[in-house]
């Protein structure tokens, strides 16, 4: 039995993800981006497809980017428990950081503790949401 014309629609995005990601370990920055991008205007069915695109995507647009076309396009980078629990324990953990990283850039203090928090709890023992913790103070202007 054949496909269905969404199936093969679905499967094609999720090579163009993965040929992004090989693009973006090659040092392809450009390429990657674009591959992610269209990936996400596709909008993929599938969510776990979705929040790795936009994931990769916040991670090749880094800090020096525009935040609020980032975060629109990111928006797949906040998925239901379901989907959580589909991904590998590194994936989460990289996915709970750039969601903190994310609203820490764009000043949004109060979202970026309360990703924080999660991402405590999740990763006890993590050096890294300590080192997030001391950069959202900082901004907050609240070290002693």
């Amino acid at each position: 039995h054949g496909e269905t014309e969404e199936e093969v629609a679905d499967d094609k995005i999720v090579y163009q993800v993965q040929r992004s990601y090989v693009k973006q370990r090659m040092g392809q920055l450009d390429a990657a981006l674009e591959g992610y991008e269209a990936a996400l205007r596709a909008k993929p069915s599938d969510a776990e497809v979705a929040a790795v695109a936009s994931n990769n995507l916040f991670a090749v647009r880094g800090r020096e980017s525009n935040m609020f076309d980032t975060a629109k396009k990111a928006k797949a980078l906040n998925f239901d428990e379901a989907v959580e629990a589909k991904l590998t324990v590194p994936q989460r953990r990289v996915f709970a950081l750039n969601r903190c990283l994310l609203a820490l850039y764009m000043n949004k203090v109060k979202e970026c503790t309360a990703a924080l928090s999660k991402l405590e709890r999740e990763f006890e023992g993590s050096e890294l949401p300590v080192l997030v913790r001391a950069a959202v103070l900082a901004k907050d202007k609240q070290m002693d």
